[in-house]
């Protein structure tokens, strides 16, 4: 998967950095499980909010941060979804646990 196909699944009201066609290696809302090439997805949760580990991505090798907050700062390419995307968001978060293959499934949506 692309990071363009993540972006234009989400519909993001602000893109920030390069849109590019990096692979997305993986998918996942822990910064302790970031590899290098991975999508991280920086959302509030119920017990965490990813968007104080977005620094820790970075420096994991993330490729691109996905959040549902328009303000957040990142120096890599980032996207960031309101309404619906944010729902997409979570699932995509979601689906990175069972790895790329069930992303796409979530983005087919």
């Amino acid at each position: 998967m692309h990071l363009s196909d993540c972006i234009a699944k989400l519909c993001p009201i602000r893109i920030s950095g390069e849109k590019g066609e990096c692979e997305i290696r993986g998918i996942t809302n822990d910064s302790r499980k970031i590899r290098p090439g991975f999508l991280f997805c920086a959302i509030r949760g119920a017990h965490s909010d990813g968007r104080k580990f977005v620094r820790a991505a970075e420096e994991a090798g993330a490729a691109a941060v996905v959040s549902d907050d328009p303000e957040l700062e990142t120096a890599l390419p980032g996207f960031f979804a309101a309404g619906d995307g944010a729902g997409v968001t979570r699932g995509l978060a979601q689906a990175g646990a069972s790895g790329v293959q069930a992303a796409r499934a979530v983005l087919k949506r």
